[in-house]
């Protein structure tokens, strides 16, 4: 009679996996640092240009002679604000804006019904609109 012995099997390390669980924390983070370059670019060109805008609306501001400039605070909004000029061009600037707004927006419809129908030579009049909007 034979006896028979357990034994228990140790599992197998696999190498592999153990580097792909050290380097999955580095894989998730490597998306984030690729795009570093390209915050810090925008910060460089739309944030701190508008955060040194409101700090030169807050001055008198002369272009002729920079030495020349002073903390007024909200004086130059005022200013603006009880300025005609201002208020004319705020007026011609929403006419023009409802007016173009309004324009393209029936242009725009109108140019789509018209492409959307099932007529002949139509697939030519939509190749002579939309391809030169695809080159552009």
């Amino acid at each position: 009679m034979s006896t028979g012995t357990r034994t228990n099997v140790l599992p197998v390390r696999n190498e592999a996996r153990i580097l792909n669980q050290r380097g999955s924390r580095w894989r998730h983070l490597v998306p984030y640092l690729v795009m570093v370059p390209a915050l810090l670019f925008l910060l460089a060109v739309s944030i701190v240009p508008l955060l040194y805008s409101l700090v030169v609306s807050l001055l008198r501001f002369n272009l002729m002679n920079l030495d020349r400039t002073g903390f007024v605070g909200l004086r130059n909004f005022q200013l603006i604000l009880e300025s005609p000029d201002f208020w004319n061009s705020l007026r011609v600037t929403v006419q023009f804006v409802v007016i173009a707004v309004g324009l393209e927006l029936l242009l725009g419809l109108g140019l789509a019904l018209v492409l959307s129908r099932n007529v002949p030579g139509i697939a030519f009049f939509r190749s002579f609109i939309l391809v030169p909007l695809a080159l552009a």
